[in-house]
């Protein structure tokens, strides 16, 4: 009986709220401290790794394209030879496989990260 009392009285504790009671967020207001950037352009710690996480992309969309070019023109200058054509294709396929296993990544951790906040 008595965990049951603790319980249905502990929720009144989770209602202060840290930030605006304090005084924390007036004060980080007056001095500057919730305008700063991060890395460069963003407005907040998400948007500045929400930068990052799309110049990674990038990167990655960069790479794609790239061995796909190249198992292309592999292709293209195998002349017949079936060991450089399977060779080709191995590079266009595992490019496209790996692709998809970023945006997929990218994808699911988006969706985790938007249900929990």
């Amino acid at each position: 009986m008595s965990i049951f009392l603790l319980l249905s009285f502990s929720s009144s504790a989770l209602a202060f709220d840290f930030a605006a009671d304090s005084g924390l967020k007036s004060t980080a207001d007056k001095t500057g401290h919730t305008k700063q950037t991060f890395f460069n352009s963003a407005n907040s710690l998400e948007g500045g790794v929400a930068n990052i996480v799309f110049a990674l992309l990038s990167l990655v969309g960069m790479i794609f394209l790239i061995l796909l070019i190249y198992g292309g023109i592999f292709w293209m200058t195998a002349r017949g030879n079936e060991t450089q054509a399977q060779k080709a294709k191995n590079i266009i396929t595992n490019s496209v496989v790996g692709l998809a296993v970023v945006l997929l990544a990218y994808a699911i951790s988006i969706f985790i990260i938007g249900s929990l906040t």
